[in-house]
């Protein structure tokens, strides 16, 4: 199977397997992704849930309405999420091409994640319409250990890194790769300032 395939792409035992795969993981998110679930009785049952449907390493905090999905039936589209990541209320997150996480990395309220894109570029004598009927690209990002997107960001298809201890400030629109300790803001995302960080910083207390 190629690297990225869709649907189509499949052999018959294969499209089985996705379509099971790919309802259940609409079903949990559907029913424990309710509001029902915040409360402190049942919000684990809902960590529970999605760590039943996506590879979610423990410590997880998922608020309600966490979208997590692929488009155009990709089969070979994933998501990884590590140790100790937060993804709050209305997070969406396309893993049509493929998505990383590192561990501790927190995505604040209603963050967008796009890991696929259409081509508009083509013959003059087509209209957009059809050149973006005509296929789509998926693309990889990865989000590396302890970074912070902040509310209603949104990480654009072609970022292929968000850097460690970085922080993207709420509202941004990123466009390119966020270095490592680095701090963006606007639109598109430029880096305004660097955060510094001690030997001692890399090794997370015992608690976490």
């Amino acid at each position: 199977m190629a690297r990225y395939s869709n649907y189509a792409d499949l052999a018959p035992g294969q499209r089985v397997g996705y379509l099971f795969v790919e309802s259940y993981r609409r079903l949990v998110q559907l029913v424990f992704g309710a509001e029902l679930f915040n409360f402190p009785l049942l919000s684990w049952l809902r960590v529970v849930a999605y760590r039943s449907a996506f590879r979610i390493g423990p410590g997880a905090l998922i608020e309600h309405g966490v979208r997590l999905y692929r488009v155009h039936q990709m089969a070979t589209g994933r998501i990884t999420i590590g140790r100790n990541v937060a993804l709050s209320r209305r997070t969406e997150i396309d893993y049509s091409g493929e998505v990383i996480i590192d561990d501790y990395a927190m995505f604040s309220e209603e963050v967008r994640v796009y890991s696929h894109h259409h081509p508009t570029d083509g013959d003059p004598d087509v209209m957009l319409y059809y050149r973006v009927k005509s296929g789509f690209t998926p693309a990889r990002v990865h989000f590396k250990r302890s970074c912070w997107i902040g509310s209603r960001a949104m990480i654009m298809p072609g970022v292929r890194t968000i850097g460690e201890n970085s922080i993207v400030a709420a509202g941004a629109i990123v466009t390119s790769d966020v270095p490592d300790h680095a701090v963006v803001a606007g639109i598109p995302a430029k880096v305004i300032r660097r955060l510094e960080f001690s030997e001692r910083a890399a090794r997370p207390p015992d608690r976490a």
